[in-house]
């Protein structure tokens, strides 16, 4: 299948002005922003703000300001969540005139060593990056619904597949140790249902398949120690 320019044109149109959101007797049309849960919604949001920052960066080498390009070119971003590594606080001084003014912009850095970026904390000690999970959801003032229930009406064998996957991700995005996220991860999946003693075969099996993984901590996470600390009495 292919488009024409003004048959993808047309398409977009349809999908961006034809949104509709049914709730309760009452039909709402979204006006402001692309349709979210759209399969095309985050290629038309990278590609509608990369066309603002490939005219930015064409402008600065046309008026012969390649140095400060440059500095730009580790800029890196996820959709409308950017991050900038090593730019002399260029990017925060320019970063109004590079996008629209509908994007409203949102600095979270900590400070100037230290940023929130997606689900990262990131943080620069020593001159070494060091990078570990945050969870935006534990500040807010109300408790969040995540994870599986295993009361809910799911396969529960194919469920506790969740909690390798989520080990796996813990590791990929940490530099430090995942003792506390486990121990937190551990007990609330005790609390919706799951079962210690079938989380500790499957931590058990997740420390014996990806050693590659969590080794780089330092850490034997299968002593008994260690074992004790993410499974403690209390969450029986």
């Amino acid at each position: 299948m292919s488009f024409s320019k003004d048959d993808l044109i047309k398409a977009i149109e349809m999908i961006v002005d034809n949104s509709y959101v049914a709730y309760k007797k009452s039909i709402f049309r979204q006006i402001i922003g692309i349709p979210m849960g759209t399969s095309c919604a985050p290629h038309l949001a990278n590609i509608f703000l990369f066309m603002y920052e490939s005219q930015y960066i064409k402008e600065l080498v046309r008026s012969g300001q390649s140095k400060k390009a440059a500095l730009l070119s580790k800029i890196f971003r996820y959709q409308d969540d950017a991050i900038v590594f090593n730019d002399n606080g260029i990017f925060y001084d320019i970063c109004k005139d590079i996008y629209p003014e509908e994007l409203v912009l949102l600095n979270t850095n900590i400070k100037r060593t230290n940023v929130h970026y997606l689900d990262l904390n990131i943080s620069l000690q020593s001159g070494i990056f060091k990078y570990s999970l945050f969870d935006k959801r534990k500040d807010f003032n109300f408790n969040v619904i995540s994870q599986p229930f295993l009361s809910g009406n799911i396969p529960k064998i194919p469920t506790y597949g969740v909690y390798m996957s989520q080990l796996i991700r813990f590791c990929n995005v940490s530099s430090e140790s995942i003792q506390k996220v486990v121990l937190d991860l551990n007990c609330k999946l005790c609390k919706q249902g799951f079962v210690m003693d079938t989380l500790k075969r499957k931590f058990h099996k997740f420390a014996s398949k990806y050693i590659h993984l969590w080794s780089k901590f330092g850490e034997d996470i299968l002593s008994e120690n260690y074992l004790d600390s993410i499974f403690p009495p209390s969450m029986l």
